[in-house]
């Protein structure tokens, strides 16, 4: 909280209001097992990258909370700077064979209150699901790698605008009073 520049308040101490907190802010759908989908004939996924890796690398804070496996940013960061090639291996198998490990999926769950509001209400909690620093490094070189297709030329339409760099609604509404 002190990160956040607010008050010191008290988290709920109800088990049942915590469970009560976590059902409506995170509802249950039934999980069914993706597989991934098939290669298309022919179609090789680059290793990844040291640059790429690096790249990654750079963008994850140093002193944020560590995910469920309490093995903090810093650290794993230190470790992928002496032995990247272990990395790079098990990030390019993960790539190839299509699977996000499920223990990188795992989350630890913070509930955070909002200040003046009642306590007893779900929307008075505000979440934050800390994730393991291995499965954000992984992501953000998905991410990284997403965008450099669909930013690459004759990708994307130009009137496209939402969750583009670059892009707001404020651009899209530009160009409709310019239209207009």
């Amino acid at each position: 909280m002190s990160r956040l520049r607010g008050p010191r308040a008290n988290y709920p101490s109800s088990l049942t209001l915590v469970r009560r907190i976590v059902a409506a802010l995170f509802p249950r759908v039934l999980d069914e097992p993706a597989l991934p989908p098939p290669l298309q004939a022919g179609a090789i996924v680059p290793a990844v990258t040291m640059k790429e890796l690096r790249g990654a690398c750079r963008r994850i804070k140093d002193h944020t909370a560590p995910g469920p496996d309490g093995v903090p940013n810093s650290a794993i960061k230190i470790t992928i700077d002496k032995h990247p090639d272990i990395f790079l291996q098990v990030y390019t198998a993960c790539l190839r064979s299509g699977v996000f490990p499920a223990c990188w999926k795992r989350q630890m769950l913070a509930l955070l209150p909002k200040p003046s509001k009642p306590p007893e209400e779900p929307s008075s909690c505000r979440p934050l699901c800390m994730l393991n620093t291995a499965g954000k490094i992984f992501e953000r070189i998905i991410c990284d790698r997403l965008e450099a297709i669909t930013e690459s030329p004759g990708s994307l339409s130009d009137h496209q605008y939402g969750f583009r760099k670059g892009r707001s609604t404020t651009h899209a509404i530009e160009n409709v009073i310019a239209t207009a």
